[in-house]
């Protein structure tokens, strides 16, 4: 769980990121501005991965968002549009969990 705007939070749960209101005590999922989709949804070369999100990172420059899962992908969202920001699947994944992100100080890149 994260800060994300104001008075809303990020929440790592299963295989979707949630908005959760804190005033309100609602959860909800966030529709893309870009596409019809949710905001950080698994892309869909990802239709065998069943791990669930246990970390996320934001850059420090706030134009990223990174999520890491415990079959060992870590995913990288555009943060205003909630977008993937690469669309095919990697060459390689971690042997192990993601269970923690960092993002460079320059934001260029997740580790």
């Amino acid at each position: 769980m994260e800060p994300y705007t104001g008075n809303t939070m990020l929440l790592a749960s299963r295989r979707w990121l949630i908005f959760w209101d804190i005033p309100t005590g609602k959860c909800d999922q966030r529709l893309s501005k870009s596409a019809r989709k949710t905001m950080f949804y698994r892309p869909d070369w990802v239709k065998a991965s069943a791990g669930a999100n246990i970390c996320t990172c934001r850059s420090p420059c706030n134009k990223l968002l990174a999520a890491g899962s415990e079959d060992g992908y870590m995913f990288v969202y555009e943060n205003e549009s909630g977008m993937p920001v690469c669309m095919k699947a990697p060459s390689s994944k971690h042997q192990a969990p993601v269970s923690h992100l960092v993002i460079t100080p320059d934001s260029s890149m997740p580790s």
